[in-house]
């Protein structure tokens, strides 16, 4: 499959069908894209976005899917833009967003069954959070998965004990930005004096970050983020607009996050013991697997990782040991920071075209 040049999605725009609905007591907004009028879906791709993003982060790759035929879903994960977003810290672990996003697809009947057995499985695309989020699917129910790619995110198999998060970055200094998103600090920064969220400040908060070091600036910009310190809230009405956002974007951007407010997104950065808790059945699993073959288990999914160079939070040399996790692991590097599905469109759609094109290719007969 080629990359062809596709024009990116904008905001409200006509070429996706917007859509909600209601799983496990909780309502999902999404985008539908669909293949040219008439052909076939090859197979159904959701794509998962993560913090400070939106269904919209994939708006360089739903053209270019779509165009390939493939039916697109694309939702804003909960917390975020027009889903819902609860204040408990309890609805996001992970385990419970991953089967609200299988919820999501088989409610609406948007998997496109595959191959002569018909089966049901669905390609997982991810970015950041939702990087996350597509590999522990992949763990919890790989049997409805056709392949899995993430973007900058490598995979982090269950913990056998549990890491709290100043103890984590200790161990990753470049997750200590994650302090700051998971005390109070944002959300009190960004709520009004009535309460209410700021978009003012949310906007400017999203600018910061989406400018913030690895991305591409002016070389004398100031930088709103590092992924040692968070966000600089003293400066962030005095930055520039970030070069990978535009003007209509960003205000787009603004006008969703003030919906709900930060408490949503940032509460993905308080569930780790929850999460922990939930992962000790996939351990289990593991084991019992490890005890019956005599191997160690590996993911079976076909998968693809792409790095980013200048992604500060997720260097590739995180990624070190991701092989031995996999059977099937091909992986993708373009020169980006964390936002590569914006900074480097055009190169990571080739590499999840070329990956896609391998796990979908016809079989030879024997």
């Amino acid at each position: 499959m080629a990359s062809a040049k596709v024009a990116k999605l904008a905001p409200n725009d006509p070429r996706v069908e917007h859509k909600d609905v209601q799983v496990n007591g909780r309502t999902y907004h999404y985008m539908l894209a669909r293949p040219p009028a008439g052909a076939e879906p090859k197979a159904t791709i959701l794509l998962v976005h993560g913090f400070p993003d939106l269904g919209l982060g994939w708006r360089n790759q739903v053209p270019v899917l779509a165009a390939q035929g493939f039916q697109v879903v694309v939702p804003d994960v909960l917390g975020y833009g027009g889903s819902d977003a609860p204040q408990d810290v309890e609805s996001y672990r992970h385990k419970s967003v991953v089967d609200d996003l299988l919820a999501v697809l088989d409610s609406q009947d948007l998997i496109v069954p595959l191959g002569p057995t018909r089966e049901r499985r669905v390609v997982l695309g991810g970015h950041d959070w939702g990087g996350q989020i597509v590999w522990r699917f992949t763990e919890w129910h790989p049997d409805r998965v056709a392949a899995t790619f993430s973007v900058c995110t490598p995979y982090f198999p269950p913990m056998p004990s549990y890491v709290d998060l100043p103890t984590l970055t200790q161990i990753i200094p470049s997750f200590k930005y994650q302090l700051q998103f998971a005390s109070e600090e944002v959300v009190e920064r960004t709520t009004g004096p009535d309460g209410k969220p700021d978009r003012a400040v949310i906007k400017a908060f999203l600018n910061a970050l989406w400018g913030g070091a690895g991305t591409v600036q002016a070389a004398d910009a100031p930088r709103g983020f590092t992924a040692a310190e968070g966000v600089n809230f003293s400066i962030i009405k005095d930055l520039p607009q970030a070069q990978l956002m535009s003007v209509e974007e960003l205000d787009y951007y603004a006008d969703r996050y003030a919906r709900n407010g930060m408490r949503g997104p940032t509460n993905w950065y308080r569930v780790r013991k929850v999460n922990f808790e939930d992962e000790q059945v996939l351990l289990e699993r593991r084991k019992k697997q490890a005890e019956e073959t005599g191997d160690e288990p590996k993911i079976k999914t076909p998968s693809l990782f792409i790095s980013a160079s200048r992604d500060v939070a997720l260097p590739p040399a995180m990624s070190a040991n991701m092989d031995k996790s996999f059977e099937s692991l091909t992986r993708g590097h373009v020169d980006a920071s964390h936002w590569a599905l914006v900074e480097a469109a055009s190169e990571v759609n080739s590499i999840i075209l070329s990956f896609l094109d391998n796990v979908f290719k016809p079989r030879a007969s024997m």
